[in-house]
């Protein structure tokens, strides 16, 4: 910091310097800071009343910058790294200063405009001529996080802060702010999606200020058409204005929620379905920061613009048969094996593939998956009216052999605010989990950030489907008699632990207890027999549990689905803690047989034909008796069922679609009378996978049909196969969706609508199956071949060229003494004696063999018993190998 002493101009080139402040200096006039290797950080001028230019250029390293001084000239020039710029002056100055500000402040975050001296009633010619301009200055700084712009004034409006501000798109809500200044509220955030309160004082002058620009700017025709809708629409009523504020500051606010929804199963085995949702505000408003949202889904939706998004990883399959159709959980949570992902982007056509990929890669990151094999072309289509019409912006990919683990659920429980630390996500224990029959975890994502018409910001509804068998040996009980009995069972039994509390951040924590239709059909038909109550409250005022169930813990209340269809028992878990944890039990008093509601269909399907050549896949449909519900379906003339079937195949079968048979009955049906619409997309070697998808219609009698297509097996290149080709290749599950058919709950209490799962459980969506998955073999090569080839050729390249340089290695004169060496070893004076007296008896001279004849003779022996063994072994091992 330096007093006045004149200076006219200076120039400060320090380059040891880092912090620079000029406070009431009468002489400075003319400031500039140049330099590259300045190492400048902080600049403040404050209060330099005759100063008239500030010119800051080529200062790299410069990361902020404050000026308090009206009407002096700025000029910024290469600052790469400013992210801090304010400004506390006039509002005449603000033209020269945003004018001034050089393009290059790429790394801008927070913009600050401070004016003390403002006009008791704003300029809003001023504001209106120059803002549009000046502010774009900005807008194209990426990493612009905040701009305030504080506004102060005496009795009047003390702190406003505009929040990601766009410029010209934004122009309408900046000038609507400075008309309004005369509303006494402490702070004002502008959202160019909701509207604020007003007074009904400032509807004239709007009204009349609009009207002198649009006579000075006839240019400006449809802003000032914008700004008297405003004028005369939002603000006709003061009190509605108001309340439409405060609605809209309550649901500015992020929340998050957690359920448990348990079902028993006719199988003796329990279903749990945990639902936990987080919502956040739309971001024009809320800005980049959340307090319960998970940033990463946010930094998704904003990267590659999702309007919905929908991940599932699944290990099992569902049983229909066993675990019901016909619900919305079944709808809704029974996934196909594998991974499923399907989305659909707010962006233009040719943009979609390119952000299908990106979010792939994205996603396999974020839940440690192989998600980012769908980015190939070959795994992933893009469906026109199996799901949700969405203009050719859906893509939809599987992979049917990826396998689930921890790995996967740990940043799945990472996005909920608690994690596994508290609330109902503690139940999470892994090894309880995953030795379950059924396992999906899915990830709803639903947006309307990029939607002009309504703005209630970002959706993620995380749902974790399990079903699990009750382990005995915690509740103390064993089954005994009939294997009818269902086992009882408590939270410890199925999970191994206990429940110490609420998620201190969730909005509502709540266990329900789901009796669907026919098992409370049968536990009435019991209390009849013993004649029973039948209230729904006890002598001691409590809520009464169904005749032939013991649930020790008390519900809080008794939920009734539709007309007495079904029972859900709520436990709030707000009142528990470590010190008195929550274990929900729940018991049978006496055998129960019973059967889940099922689809209209049952659906199936399965490969014909032999050989590794050519088959056929076929899908069967049989009927489930359900002749109540068939009666119910659509028709015009006589009753019929539509059913939507979408399949996709690998281009590595190759599906002959013209061989496609409709049988009903068994019998064989043209094509042109049951099917409704077709649409195929036949496969591309290595490009693109086969789809198919058609609308068949079924007359309500019909007790089955089938549906086949011929295909022939191709051939992969070697670098093609998975490691584990010879297990066969997998053909995605097909959906098959019952268009005439909806699932979804109904509840007389309309307040129960604002619980997120039951929300969710009121939604009317369209009946669907998933079929299982195909396993099909295709030919594959010998890959052992190539390595027995290697290790053979090895071995005699090593026998022969390790016998040649032995042999070349050694001199002639050290051969012929380590000879002469052994020969005198081998033959001791025994022997010598030996040979001898046996040469002498029989008249006949020893000739004694000469040392490299009997080394030559030894050697070949050796060699040719080397060579004949590892030949030997060689063989063998070909032979046994193949």
């Amino acid at each position: 910091m330096f007093p006045g002493k004149r200076s006219n101009p200076s120039c400060i080139t320090g380059k040891f310097l880092e912090w620079l402040e000029v406070h009431m200096s009468e002489g400075l006039i003319n400031l500039e800071v140049f330099g590259p290797s300045l190492s400048l950080k902080h600049q403040e001028i404050c209060d330099c009343y005759k100063m008239q230019s500030l010119v800051v250029r080529n200062v790299v390293n410069l990361l902020s910058i404050k000026i308090t001084k009206p009407e002096v000239l700025v000029l910024l020039q290469s600052i790469p790294l400013l992210t801090h710029f304010h400004v506390r002056d006039r509002l005449e100055i603000l033209e020269d200063v945003m004018l001034r500000c050089s393009c290059y402040l790429s790394k801008l975050e927070v913009l600050t405009l401070h004016f003390e001296y403002m006009k008791s009633v704003a300029p809003i010619d001023v504001l209106t001529r120059e803002w549009p301009k000046d502010i774009k200055k900005f807008k194209d700084s990426g990493y612009l996080l905040k701009y305030y712009l504080p506004y102060t004034r005496k009795q009047h409006l003390k702190v406003v802060e505009l929040v990601g501000y766009q410029g010209i798109a934004s122009e309408l809500e900046l000038v609507n702010h400075f008309t309004i200044t005369g509303v006494c509220m402490e702070n004002i955030i502008i959202d160019p999606r909701r509207q604020c309160s007003h007074d009904r004082q400032w509807v004239h002058y709007v009204y009349r200020k609009v009207w002198d620009i649009h006579m000075e700017h006839d240019s400006r025709s449809i802003f000032v058409f914008l700004i008297l809708s405003l004028a005369l629409g939002i603000l006709a009523n003061a009190e509605e204005a108001a309340t439409e504020a405060a609605a809209a500051s309550d649901s500015g606010e992020e929340e998050f929620s957690e359920a448990l929804l348990l079902r028993p199963l006719p199988d003796r085995k329990v279903l749990a379905h945990f639902h936990f949702q987080s919502r956040a505000p739309s971001t024009n408003s809320y800005g980049h920061h959340h307090h319960l949202f998970p940033k990463s889904i946010y930094q998704l939706v904003q990267k590659f613009h999702l309007q919905e998004m929908e991940l599932s990883f699944t290990q099992g399959r569902w049983n229909y048969e066993r675990w019901g159709g016909y619900d919305p959980i079944s709808t809704s949570n029974a996934k196909p094996p594998g991974v499923e992902l399907w989305a659909v982007f707010d962006v233009p056509h040719h943009q979609v593939d390119a952000s299908w990929k990106n979010l792939t890669h994205a996603l396999s990151g974020l839940f440690c998956a192989s998600i980012n094999f769908l980015e190939d072309s070959t795994a992933y289509s893009s469906p026109q009216w199996s799901f949700k019409s969405s203009g050719g912006k859906l893509r939809y990919g599987t992979l049917p052999r990826e396998a689930v683990c921890t790995e996967n659920l740990t940043p799945w429980l990472k996005l909920l605010p608690c994690r596994d630390k508290a609330g109902l996500s503690t139940l999470m224990d892994r090894p309880s989990i995953y030795r379950g029959y059924y396992h999906s975890q899915r990830l709803r994502l639903s947006s309307d950030e990029y939607d002009k018409e309504i703005s209630s910001g970002i959706v993620l509804d995380q749902t974790l489907t399990i079903v699990l068998q009750p382990d005995m040996s915690a509740t103390g009980e064993m089954l005994l008699g009939s294997s009818t009995l269902q086992p009882n069972w408590s939270l410890n039994s199925l999970f191994g632990r206990k429940v110490n509390g609420k998620c201190v951040l969730s909005k509502s924590s709540n266990v329900y207890i789901h009796l669907e239709q026919n098992l409370l059909s049968e536990l009435t038909e019991f209390g009849k027999k013993n004649k029973g109550s039948h209230s729904d409250v006890d002598i001691s005022g409590s809520l009464r549990i169904d005749p032939g169930l013991e649930i020790p813990v008390p519900p809080s209340r008794l939920i009734r689905v539709g007309d007495n269809l079904s029972n859900l028992y709520e436990f709030p878990i707000e009142n528990y803690s470590e010190s008195k944890p929550f274990d929900l039990g729940f018991r049978w008093k006496f055998p129960v047989v019973w059967s889940c509601q099922q689809a209209p269909l049952s659906v199936s399907r399965y490969l014909m034909g032999s050989g590794n050549e050519r088959g056929s896949i076929a899908i069967s449909l049989k009927s489930n008796d359900m002749s109540h519900h068939l009666l119910n379906a659509d028709s015009a003339d006589e009753c019929q069922l539509k059913v939507n079937i979408f399949q996709v195949v690998p281009w590595y079968v190759k599906v002959y679609y013209h061989t496609l048979q409709v049988f009903i009955d068994g019998n064989l049906q043209p094509l042109a009378d049951s099917a409704e619409k077709i649409q195929v997309s036949p496969s591309e070697d290595k490009v693109s996978p086969g789809v198919l998808e058609m609308t068949l219609r079924l007359p309500c009698e019909a007790r089955s049909a089938a549906i086949s297509l011929d295909f022939d097996k191709g051939f992969l290149h070697i670098d093609e196969y998975p490691p584990d080709a010879n297990q066969g290749f997998d053909i995605p599950s097909a959906l098959v969706v019952f268009g005439d058919f909806e699932t979804g709950m109904h509840f007389s209490d309309e307040s129960l609508s604002k619980i997120p799962i039951f929300s969710k459980l009121q939604e009317r969506n369209k009946l669907r199956s998933y079929t299982e998955v195909l396993l099909v073999p295709l030919t594959t090569p010998d890959f052992s071949m190539p390595y027995n080839v290697i290790t053979i050729t090895c071995t005699v390249f090593a026998l022969y060229f390790g016998s040649l340089l032995n042999a070349l290695r050694w001199r002639a004169g050290q051969e012929e003494r380590l000879l002469k060496s052994k020969a005198s070893k081998k033959a001791g004076p025994l022997r010598l004696l030996l040979r001898k007296l046996f040469g002498k008896s029989t008249g006949q001279a020893q000739e004694q063999p000469t040392p490299s004849e009997q080394s030559s003779s030894s050697f070949n022996y050796k060699l040719m018993v080397k060579v004949l063994l590892v030949a030997g072994l060689a063989v063998a091992w070909q032979y046994y190998s193949t």
